[in-house]
Order: structure tokens, then sequence, then C-alpha cells
């Protein structure tokens, strides 16, 4: 049987989906496409960033994080809107 690729309607990652009519790779992406439609203003310039961080660039992340008592992904955004803030790429 041939296994079936998709792109995801949200994040337009490859998935395999387990049902013929799927449009999302997973409840987190369909529930944030629902939200978009929803309220648009508030989710058209949302982005999702990743990061492929080695061990050591996390424990930086995790160790600052600490000492303003947040948490390691909330820091990480923290950092890269205030890059983003000083190259312009958005405005305050």
């Amino acid at each position: 049987m041939k296994k079936r690729k998709k792109y995801c309607k949200y994040c337009g990652d490859v998935f395999h989906p387990k049902r013929i009519d799927a449009l999302f790779c997973s409840p987190s992406c369909r529930s944030m496409a629902y939200r978009a439609q929803k309220r648009p203003m508030v989710y058209k310039n949302l982005v999702t960033v990743q990061f492929d961080l080695e061990f050591k660039e996390h424990l930086l992340l995790h160790d600052a994080g600490q000492k303003l008592e947040m948490a390691p992904n909330e820091y990480a955004s923290l950092v890269v809107k205030r890059s983003l803030l000083k190259t312009k790429i958005i405005e305050p």
C-alpha cells in the first residue's frame, strides 16, 4: 500500500495522513489555523521559529532564562524579538 504524502495547510510540513481528508499535520496546527481564521488581526503576523541548538547553546539559554525567571523557550523568544527590532525587521 502506498503512503500518501501531504503538506500541512498551516505550517507547510510534509506529513502522512491517517485519513484521506486530513489537512493538517497535527492538532496544534489545526487549532492554530482555526484561531487564525477567527481572529486574523491577531494571528496574521505570527511566525513559527524553530531552532536546532547544540547542548551548550541550550544550557546558555536555560541559565540566562533562569536568571530572569523565564523558561528557555520564553527567553529565546525574547532574544529573537530584540534582534528583529534592532535590525528593523519588525516595528515595536
